[in-house]
């Protein structure tokens, strides 16, 4: 009697491992992404403080980053802004953007604003609106963004996020 495997029986085996991996891998995927949004918020909302401490202190927002007492370091930032409107944009450890965009009067509105700058959610991040005499988005909450208004499932998909408005024609999403 001979011992080992047939060719069809190491075949099913081979066909239900790529069953599983194909089905585990998106999942996957979204918990690394899902991870990474965690630094991500963790800046926007440092941001959103750093703005607050300086609007109490000086009665007005600031309008460049080197206004504020950040406890992390930001690079220039000269890549694209998908038409997005900031006083002052940088990056972080070449892994995020920051935007900032102080404009309360009039018609305007204040935010901070974090995305990644790489992969498969690339310029998908986080908002947290400062001031907003824009639309009915409330102020001082965090919402998820997909910073190019095509958008590319960053808020939906990984963030479960459900679309409350927009803002300059980026999609604002509560999660």
């Amino acid at each position: 009697m001979k011992k080992g495997f047939t060719l069809i029986e190491l075949l099913v085996v081979v066909l239900i491992l790529g069953i599983l991996a194909s089905t585990a891998l998106p999942q996957y995927k979204k918990a690394v992404w899902k991870a990474r949004s965690a630094e991500l918020q963790s800046l926007v909302r440092s941001l959103a403080t750093a703005q607050d401490a300086y609007n109490m202190a000086n009665g007005g927002w600031p309008s460049l980053f080197d206004e504020l007492d950040l406890g992390f370091p930001l690079d220039n930032y000269s890549g694209d802004t998908f038409g997005l409107a900031a006083t002052d944009i940088r990056q972080k450890d070449g892994k995020y953007v920051l935007w900032m965009n102080n404009r309360p009067e009039g018609d305007g509105w204040a935010a901070s604003a974090t995305g990644f700058l790489t992969g498969d959610y690339a310029l998908s991040g986080f908002i947290i609106i400062n001031h907003n005499t824009v639309n009915n988005i409330p102020e001082g909450e965090l919402y998820c963004t997909d910073i190019n208004p095509e958008g590319n499932g960053f808020c939906r998909q990984v963030m479960k996020g459900t679309l409350i408005g927009n803002i300059e024609g980026r999609p604002i999403y509560r999660f």
